[in-house]
């Protein structure tokens, strides 16, 4: 599913946003850290750092949307 979603740029960008909606909770905040992810990598922090470094291209600690669509589009 996720090599589907990442075989067109208009896929891939939908891919990112579903991504960033499933993790970043709504009218909070307008970012995805670390802690928004780790609970899918069952406490592995290490893996779960390598993961969120995938997508955190700026190395601040935190991904915006744009980061993660940039990610997705890299891929596709």
């Amino acid at each position: 599913m996720v090599l589907s979603a990442l075989s067109s740029a208009n896929k891939s960008r939908q891919l990112a946003r579903r991504i960033y909606y499933s993790f970043v909770p709504v009218n909070y905040r307008q970012v995805m850290v670390l802690g928004d992810i780790l609970p899918c990598f069952e406490g592995d922090e290490d893996t779960a750092q390598d993961g969120f470094a995938v997508f955190d291209k700026d190395r601040n600690g935190d991904c915006s949307l744009e980061e993660i669509e940039l990610t997705c589009l890299e891929v596709s």
